[in-house]
């Protein structure tokens, strides 16, 4: 199974972390579970840390806006950089399942992490969205 994950640069609330430490709990068991994630500054982060006490393999989409870049440490894998957006519908192909972690609940335009929740729709992904 591959997980995405998107969330807002200002990083998860508590309640977030809380919420995705439960739902990584529950696919650990998963030998072959791969995370995907765009190690961006905030959010990304912030879950790179929780999957990490899984020992879940990562790999890394990084944008090329370096200045939003968190440069995580220990993923399986790094991809190259490509832009936000061509990133985001690249990894919401990829998954299985997309766990979003916005700044809000309202759908947002210039938002990346409402974008690519859109993407993952467009390809009738399963997806969670972590209240905040």
């Amino acid at each position: 199974m591959i997980i995405a994950f998107t969330g807002t640069q200002n990083g998860m609330s508590d309640r977030q972390k809380r919420t995705l430490r439960g739902i990584m709990n529950f696919f650990s068991e998963d030998t072959n579970l791969i995370f995907l994630h765009g190690d961006c500054v905030g959010a990304d982060a912030d879950a790179h840390a929780i999957v990490n006490e899984f020992a879940i393999d990562i790999e890394l989409f990084p944008c090329d806006i370096k200045e939003k870049r968190a440069w995580c440490k220990g993923a399986k894998l790094t991809h190259a950089r490509i832009p936000p957006l061509k990133r985001n519908d690249i990894m919401a192909k990829r998954c299985d399942l997309l766990i979003a972690a916005p700044k809000s609940l309202h759908e947002e335009i210039r938002s990346g992490t409402w974008a690519t929740i859109r993407y993952a729709r467009k390809y009738d992904k399963s997806i969670i969205i972590l209240d905040g």
